[in-house]
């Protein structure tokens, strides 16, 4: 967009996500060449899509919050890899 590079992360989900939902980024994923990320779940049947928000990467990992793969989030998810991560809440929302 612009002269500025975006990598966008999109996740299935089968439910509306919530605020307090985490986007993350792999920690083996931390070195692209890119100035923002955007993120987007899409739901399983791929006919709705939520755009949850952006930052910047620098941004990123100064807010982020790492897991270690096999520890349990707050939903009782397990972590598959090492990742860092942000509440959705805490994204920049895109405008209309």
């Amino acid at each position: 967009i612009k002269d500025f590079k975006i990598d966008v992360k999109t996740k299935k989900t089968t439910v509306i996500p919530k605020d307090d939902y985490l986007c993350s980024i792999s920690s083996f994923n931390t070195t692209q060449n890119c100035d923002y990320y955007f993120f987007v779940r899409v739901n399983q049947n791929m006919e709705q899509a939520y755009l949850l928000g952006y930052m910047s990467k620098k941004k990123f990992f100064q807010k982020a919050f790492f897991k270690k793969k096999n520890s349990i989030d707050v939903n009782g998810w397990t972590f598959k890899d090492d990742c860092y991560n942000i509440k959705i809440s805490k994204l920049n929302k895109f405008k209309d």
